[in-house]
């Protein structure tokens, strides 16, 4: 089955979601182990040593945790809005087979790439509204116009991601 899926500001955007989710939950838990090692340190009755060892881990772990957050957010959003911009007439051309499924990059009548992912290699996929994102990393997503394919087909994409999604947590690499 064959898809065709235009670039526009909203399918990009929520692709891009997710990574947001998980660097504030990554960026959030080394904060609070930050704020947990600084407390630990001004409040235990333990050598001097140990106290301000336990306080500079975590006024480092704060600090790391916040610039961390601040550069990947800033990067993920400009990478989205020049993304965006460059991306504006771009087509994303699909062809699902069983085994796997091809992606083509399309401006115009050129086509910039292709690429070819087996399903095993797909770490997960969302449903929105009009779109469902295959997720290819834990942050990067590619989406997949919902109202270009058949109820049929569509039922039959989500069953091969579906599968090859159970085959990779089968596997141990």
């Amino acid at each position: 089955m064959k898809c065709i899926t235009k670039c526009t500001p909203e399918s990009q955007k929520e692709s891009n979601q997710s990574g947001i989710k998980k660097i504030v939950i990554y960026c959030s838990v080394v904060f609070i182990m930050g704020l947990a090692a600084l407390i630990i340190g001004s409040v235990l009755d333990i050598e001097k040593l140990f106290r301000i060892m336990f306080c500079s881990c975590g006024v480092m772990l704060m600090l790391c945790s916040l610039i961390l957050f601040l550069s990947s957010f800033y990067n993920i959003k400009k990478t989205n809005n020049r993304s965006i911009f460059q991306n504006q007439d771009a087509e994303i051309e699909y062809e699902f087979l069983e085994e796997y499924f091809t992606v083509a990059s399309k401006k115009g009548n050129a086509t910039s790439g292709q690429s070819r992912l087996e399903y095993i290699n797909i770490f997960n996929y969302k449903e929105t509204l009009n779109y469902l994102y295959i997720y290819t990393s834990p942050t990067t997503a590619l989406p997949v116009d919902k109202r270009e394919l058949s109820p049929d087909d569509l039922n039959k994409l989500r069953r091969y991601l579906f599968n090859g999604i159970k085959q990779r947590k089968r596997v141990k690499f």
